[in-house]
């Protein structure tokens, strides 16, 4: 009778662990996964590692369930996007009744993790759109906030990269598509060249793939040099630097040999 029971158990937990979550809702302008259709586990099936892809013609309201009906997983309040993502909690047993809302037509990821046996959280992301144009702020000049303004930057060609020079004012940088502080990204502490002091004309640098802001010294003499045969050079990106390759010698964006 004890090994019965054992085995009841262990088979009990067998069937616990091989339960699935299906992403339901309020999806492509219909509901999909509700109590109509209690036997369908769905097509928006998370794999086993918790991830799943998918693209809505349309915005959509989104919650969990256990593929058998037995659970459903929503938020306490609702849960929109924020820039490019959406993080929830998602509970089952406490009469929660939010959801989460994600965009339509774009490729949206889903990532599921089991916090404990009613409650998951559900991050959803979707590739951020190419930059149009870019600006920085920054203390330029290093003297307080009447230097903190805006400039354009260059795109790089046939890289994600964005430049411009400018005096280094040994604080963070804004980056945004726009010339607005609203919507803008703050680099509190962007990659500074060891030789970088406040005063410096430097190269600022958005690597917008990696999403990173490099500031380094401008060397005149090397960027000249490298200017001169302009025709002759062309740019790449190595190791997520941008690298100016003439004459069969490489630099870097302040005009330094590359070795």
């Amino acid at each position: 009778m004890k090994k019965f029971l054992l085995l009841a158990a262990m088979m009990v937990a067998l069937c616990a662990s091989a339960q699935s979550y299906s992403l339901v809702g309020y999806i492509n302008g219909a509901d999909y996964g509700w109590y109509n259709d209690a036997d369908n586990p769905g097509t928006y099936l998370f794999d086993e590692n918790g991830k799943l892809t998918a693209t809505f013609n349309q915005v959509s309201y989104v919650f969990v369930k256990l593929s058998d009906n037995s659970k459903w997983f929503l938020t306490q309040n609702y849960v929109d996007f924020t820039g490019n993502s959406a993080t929830a909690t998602m509970v089952y047993g406490q009469n929660y009744s939010e959801k989460m809302r994600v965009p339509g037509n774009k490729e949206v990821t889903f990532t599921l993790t089991e916090v404990d046996e009613n409650t998951i959280t559900l991050t959803a992301s979707v590739a951020p759109e190419p930059m149009a144009a870019c600006w920085m702020k920054h203390n330029w000049a290093g003297g307080g906030d009447t230097s903190w303004t805006w400039k354009h930057a260059t795109k790089v060609e046939g890289t994600d990269a964005w430049a411009l020079q400018a005096v280094y004012g040994g604080s963070g940088v804004n980056v945004n598509s726009v010339e607005s502080d609203s919507g803008a990204k703050w680099f509190a502490t962007p990659t500074v060249g060891s030789d970088v002091a406040v005063g410096d004309l430097c190269n600022f640098v958005y690597f917008e793939g990696q999403d990173f802001v490099s500031i380094e010294k401008v060397v005149p003499t090397a960027i000249n040099d490298i200017n001169v045969t302009a025709t002759k050079a062309y740019k790449t990106i190595e190791n997520g630097q941008i690298v100016i390759v003439k004459d069969n010698v490489r630099y870097n964006v302040m005009g330094q040999p590359v070795k």
